[in-house]
């Protein structure tokens, strides 16, 4: 369905109507020079007369089944009602858990694409002047200049559904095809956020309880965008947030309310931003410091003498690993022994796409020098026919007690110091439990450099 829809051209779809097409049981998809490709369900011979006429070209046909036919249909003409072309893509993207929604304007229409468990899928194509709308009342609504085409903008709309409200942040740029928008989808429903949910290796639970039971001092979670580290942070804070202790986070922005912690959201339009929020979260009395992430030079300075003047602080940062965290900090100009002294634990993480338990295969084959029963990508209704529904976390976890203190004045010259090494372990776990393919555990040891670390063992399969 995904190839059909990106060849399809709505230029040449709309040469019939809606009713039409329904009527006949058959998609336009694209034209040639002497030629119109159509999909078709059920007979076509009367259909074919027809469109020749139509067309003036000969018609080439592919059988598609009954429930393609409708799955394409309702892309292209999805059954809006009392509502705007927005708010029925919003409102479909929330229903299978979208984080983003992106327009993009290629070959005469707009791409209409949203990241499902970490991967952009291709779900429905739109005209440009029903775009134009689109983008119009999102500018509207997110009180951003709607005569502006030439700069960048970010604004904030609500979105209403059947299940609620949803805060939806939005960022368009300027490209050469047109203004480009991004809209992420906040999910601020409770979530069970428990240490527990976040499936760690044995190992790596003992060492997250450690850290979190240090009195003080600061943990960072690194990893890129879209790495579950919010989740983790939430996850961590909930914990401990019925212990008789004051918790404060600053956070941009809040993504998720949890009863019994004070949440804070910073304010770039009033120069509210985490450093400030950090200066005067210290005059609370807190005993808990969530720092959303550490962006700059004074964000680092204060959550490092946070931590060292008492406070438990946690906050996140975008490197790849533990090591990483520890020369960022010193490339913001904190002094390595502030580093040494403050830093009890590190956890670097990343997401991968889960299997979908309603389609994948199992099959036997040789892992790890012994025959075993594992499971493969297959593709389903419910997983949108991706073979992927979910993610699961890979991670590695660190935690650093005093022993560990002293190994930091050598971290320049020992590579396995705070790295990510675990993350074979974990993605060997996942693969033997059937929550990953073989193709997803190589392309993950393989992305994420993790060869290194085993000495030339053999770690693909």
């Amino acid at each position: 369905m995904k190839e059909f829809l990106k060849k399809l051209d709505l230029e040449c779809a709309s040469k019939l109507s809606k009713e039409k097409i329904n009527e006949l049981k058959i998609i336009p998809l694209y034209e040639e020079e002497n030629f119109v490709y159509v999909l078709n369900y059920g007979t076509k011979e009367n259909n074919k007369r027809y469109l020749e006429f139509l067309y003036g070209k000969n018609i080439i046909f592919k059988e598609i089944q009954k429930e393609e036919f409708e799955r394409l249909y309702s892309c292209i003409y999805p059954d809006i009602k009392d509502i705007t072309l927005e708010e029925s893509i919003i409102n479909e993207c929330i229903k299978i858990n979208v984080s983003d929604i992106h327009f993009e304007i290629f070959d005469g229409a707009v791409n209409v694409r949203a990241r499902i468990d970490g991967y952009l899928s291709l779900i429905r194509k739109i005209k440009i002047s029903d775009y134009n709308q689109i983008l119009s009342r999102i500018k509207l609504k997110g009180n951003m200049d709607i005569a502006e085409k030439r700069r960048p903008q970010d604004g904030k709309v609500t979105i209403k559904t059947r299940d609620g409200n949803f805060d939806c942040r939005i960022s368009i740029i300027p490209t050469l095809n047109g203004e480009k928008m991004v809209i992420r989808i906040l999910y601020k429903e409770k979530l069970d956020y428990k240490i527990e949910n976040l499936n760690l290796l044995e190992s790596q639970f003992k060492d997250l309880k450690k850290i979190i039971n240090v009195k003080n001092g600061i943990t960072i979670i690194s990893g890129p965008t879209g790495s579950g580290k919010t989740t983790t942070l939430y996850s961590i804070l909930s914990s401990i947030k019925d212990k008789d202790i004051n918790i404060t986070t600053i956070e941009d922005p809040i993504e998720c309310e949890i009863s019994g912690i004070n949440q804070m959201n910073v304010n770039s339009k009033i120069n509210f931003d985490f450093a400030e929020g950090l200066k005067y979260t210290l005059r609370q009395d807190p005993d808990v410091i969530m720092v959303g992430e550490i962006r700059d030079e004074e964000t680092a300075k204060m959550a490092i003498r946070s931590a060292i003047t008492g406070h438990k602080v946690y906050s996140t940062i975008h490197t790849k690993s533990g090591r990483e965290v520890f020369f960022r900090l010193e490339d913001m100009k904190v002094k390595s022994y502030l580093i040494k002294d403050s830093l009890v634990g590190t956890i670097s993480q990343r997401l991968i796409g889960k299997l979908c338990d309603s389609c994948k295969e199992k099959y036997k084959t040789k892992v790890f020098g012994v025959e075993r029963e594992i499971y493969k990508e297959k593709g389903c209704k419910k997983c949108n026919f991706t073979g992927i529904k979910g993610r699961r976390l890979v991670c590695a976890i660190h935690y650093i007690g005093e022993d560990m203190k002293d190994c930091l004045k050598n971290i320049n010259n020992n590579l396995e110091l705070l790295s990510n090494r675990q993350m074979i372990d974990v993605c060997r776990k996942l693969l033997l439990e059937g929550d990953i393919s073989i193709n997803q555990y190589n392309r993950f040891i393989e992305g994420e450099e993790l060869l290194k670390y085993e000495n030339n063992k053999e770690v693909f399969i």
